[in-house]
């Protein structure tokens, strides 16, 4: 599976949307973040559904440093920080697992992540509005 990364700011359901595929560490996380800071579009109040589904982890000494440097640029990043919500949707295990240590690994910042295993109960808690969900949905799809 090819490496690929991307996200979209949807301003009128206040929401980022990232999508990560492939074998992706640390620094595409990092570079991502930097891409949206960079977008006219990017808020750090609007809340964030991270898409993990189709990427390939390995849990490793080398994953666990590449995860500590992406919660490192969160804390030193302060264009990035504010009280919001990431929804960290998975589909396998080590996907799991990779969102549980981040969980843990972000307990200091604002920011509150959740592990969601269904894209309907991540926009629920990102959103609150079931409404949202099809566009949401379609803009993931562009994202493939």
């Amino acid at each position: 599976m090819d490496k690929k990364i991307g996200y979209n700011i949807v301003p009128e359901l206040s929401i980022m949307i990232e999508y990560l595929c492939g074998k992706v560490d640390g620094d595409d996380a990092i570079n991502l973040k930097k891409m949206e800071t960079m977008d006219p579009k990017f808020n750090p109040n609007y809340n964030c559904l991270v898409d993990f589904r189709d990427t390939e982890i390995t849990m490793n000494k080398e994953g666990l440093k590449s995860m500590s440097k992406f919660i490192d640029f969160f804390k030193g990043e302060q264009a990035v920080l504010s009280n919001r919500k990431s929804a960290l949707l998975t589909s396998g295990p080590q996907q799991v697992v990779l969102s549980s240590l981040l969980k843990q690994m972000s307990i200091e910042l604002p920011i509150s992540f959740e592990i969601f295993s269904t894209l309907e109960s991540s926009v629920a808690f990102i959103n609150g509005s079931s409404r949202s969900l099809q566009r949401i949905d379609d803009e993931l799809f562009k994202l493939k």
